[in-house]
């Protein structure tokens, strides 16, 4: 079992939203496009943007536009997948990995590498590289069907419960 969370000293990015690295890294970037006068791809406006991103004009995502990795590769939280394999001391071989969405590029090369046969996610990942890495080692992956948010209360709670409490400590 694993959860995102960024590891001592580093705060958590879900403190404060907006303080992720990955966010302030993104406002800068999209600051200087708009310091430029750039463009919105979209509608031929004068480059503004909102806190999501998006075009202020148009509504167009500026952020999948430009950025269609999300800028994951300076994330420096430990991604849930990232912690499971950890705690299950990559002794996986032949399991099968259940996550909310399919596999960043990052944890899809850490999965690769560990032995686990199949990955079932609940929705997709915007960047499907990994997706199809993992495919080509022969790695087995599915979106899970089915009743989503029922099913995640009834199976998390508890955990989610113990988890905020421990980091209130």
């Amino acid at each position: 079992m694993g959860c995102n969370e960024n590891m001592e000293p580093l705060k958590q990015c879900i403190e404060e939203p907006g303080d992720c690295q990955r966010d302030i890294d993104k406002r800068d970037y999209f600051d200087k496009l708009k310091n430029d006068k750039q463009k919105c791809p979209k509608c031929n406006t004068i480059f503004d943007f909102n806190n999501e991103f998006k075009c202020t004009s148009c509504d167009f995502d500026l952020d999948r536009y430009y950025l269609p990795d999300k800028l994951l590769s300076r994330c420096r939280a430990l991604h849930a997948e990232e912690r499971a394999l950890m705690d299950a001391k990559y002794n996986v071989k032949d399991c099968t990995l259940y996550t909310t969405a399919s596999p960043c590029p990052t944890c899809g090369v850490k999965i690769g590498n560990s032995g686990i046969s199949k990955v079932v996610y609940g929705e997709a990942y915007t960047d499907t590289t990994a997706l199809e890495n993992l495919t080509s080692k022969g790695i087995k992956s599915s979106m899970f069907e089915g009743v989503r948010a029922r099913a995640y209360f009834r199976i998390f709670s508890k955990w989610r419960e113990h988890k905020e409490e421990e980091m209130k400590e």
